[in-house]
């Protein structure tokens, strides 16, 4: 049997999405594997506790097994994934749960932090932690019925003790595990973006790091770096992966001694244009001409994956700002999708056909200084003739806010408005 390591996922067989899946796919042996690492884990945290019957008046959340696969910054395969899910839709409020929300970085934070990474010559590392949301421990009493495909516990209650995947509050439950871990360590927790943390000794902030879920992006010197890695190890399983060279979808090649970073997504394109058939090009986001604001005589569109397409781009905005102000307008009408807004999303898809590798790049000597520009349309809605401006005071509002935790130093560094629309000449 040959193994799907080092290719891409559309060149070999489907994910499965049912353990029945499993048993009739040829990679039966490797699935099998991960879903004993998957148990195996379970096992030594104390995720579940048996139970002789379900107490009166509960009933069981269901369960069942989710596939992936683990991709590098090619997009190729690096490793099978399986996790038992429950199916946390059917959780009761007030009983099962209480509270949901938990926090995910921003984008504009990650670009932030690289950035500060980039001006201070800081190296940046990649941890992982194994089966992260079980090493929160839950308090509400829950029961889970095992999904088939579990052996013996295959259709058993079980009373689950940890923050499974599946469970609305278990990304909070998580989140406030490894935020205490951090704090404990000495980190101070960013108000702006919780999932940004910072350490400073002296007066000099010596550690930054990102939290994403499972993922941990640490920009610290060598010895601060070991000794973190050192102490989270105590309170759960952290996997050092090297340098950074892809987080989240996004490529980053880092260059510390020259003090040039690139982030890319061209792995994340290629797979989009896959995905909805897209091969042709073109030089622009959007003809010279396009209106693609709302219209009262709009068609709507029939059999196009409209909304989805538009949840592949938005993350590649991560790094190609250049499609923000299309796409966002996009975004405003898709809860009506038309035959012209599909194709407006095509013209996009091309555009990054021809231009897949561009990125961003950050080089050393920029300055920190945080620099915001401002357009605006006029009336160019012709349903309520509302006018469309940038989101960038809102998100500079909020950069700044990250920055100046990240780097106490551009506290207070001034700031001003023009005073005439003159100088905004050249």
């Amino acid at each position: 049997m040959t193994s799907p390591i080092g290719h891409e996922p559309s060149d070999v067989e489907a994910v499965p999405m049912t353990y029945k899946d499993v048993m009739c796919s040829k990679y039966k042996v490797f699935w099998e594997t991960a879903m004993k690492k998957e148990i195996d884990g379970h096992d030594k945290t104390g995720t579940f506790t048996k139970v002789k019957e379900l107490p009166e008046g509960r009933k069981a959340i269901g369960s069942k097994w989710v596939f992936s696969w683990k991709t590098n910054e090619k997009g190729l395969i690096l490793d099978f994934k399986a996790r038992v899910v429950a199916r946390g839709f059917s959780q009761i409020p007030g009983i099962d749960f209480h509270r949901s929300s938990s926090a995910c970085p921003s984008a504009a934070s990650l670009k932030t932090v690289i950035a500060v990474a980039t001006e201070k010559g800081k190296k940046l590392a990649h941890w992982d932690v194994k089966q992260a949301y079980i090493h929160a421990k839950l308090k509400e009493e829950i029961y889970l019925r095992f999904p088939e495909g579990c052996g013996s516990m295959s259709g058993k209650v079980v009373k689950v003790e940890r923050a499974l995947y599946g469970l609305k509050q278990s990304g909070r439950e998580w989140g406030f595990e490894a935020a205490d871990a951090l704090i404990e360590y000495g980190y101070e927790q960013c108000r702006v973006d919780p999932c940004i943390f910072r350490k400073v000794v002296d007066g000099e902030v010596v550690g930054l790091i990102v939290i994403n879920v499972d993922d941990i992006l640490v920009a610290a010197d060598e010895g601060e770096r070991e000794d973190l890695f050192a102490s989270l190890n105590n309170r759960f399983p952290v996997k050092d992966l090297g340098e950074c060279t892809w987080y989240d979808g996004c490529a980053i090649a880092m260059d510390v001694e020259n003090g040039i970073t690139t982030l890319s997504q061209t792995a994340k394109i290629e797979s989009m244009l896959k995905r909805f058939n897209v091969t042709t090009t073109a030089f622009t986001p959007t003809a010279t001409d396009a209106d693609i604001g709302p219209k009262g005589d709009d068609e709507p569109a029939v059999d196009k994956p409209v909304r989805e397409a538009i949840g592949y781009l938005m993350w590649t905005k991560l790094t190609r700002p250049d499609i923000a102000l299309p796409l966002n307008k996009l975004q405003k009408i898709a809860h009506s999708p038309t035959g012209r807004i599909w194709n407006a999303l095509v013209r996009i898809m091309s555009y990054l056909n021809f231009t897949k590798d561009f990125g961003i790049t950050y080089v050393r000597g920029s300055g920190l200084d945080l620099r915001v520009f401002l357009d605006a349309s006029y009336a160019d809605n012709e349903v309520d003739r509302r006018s469309t401006t940038g989101l960038a005071v809102t998100e500079a509002l909020f950069v700044r806010g990250v920055l100046s935790f990240i780097v106490p130093e551009t506290v207070g560094r001034r700031s001003r408005s023009l005073r005439t629309t003159r100088e905004l000449s050249p």
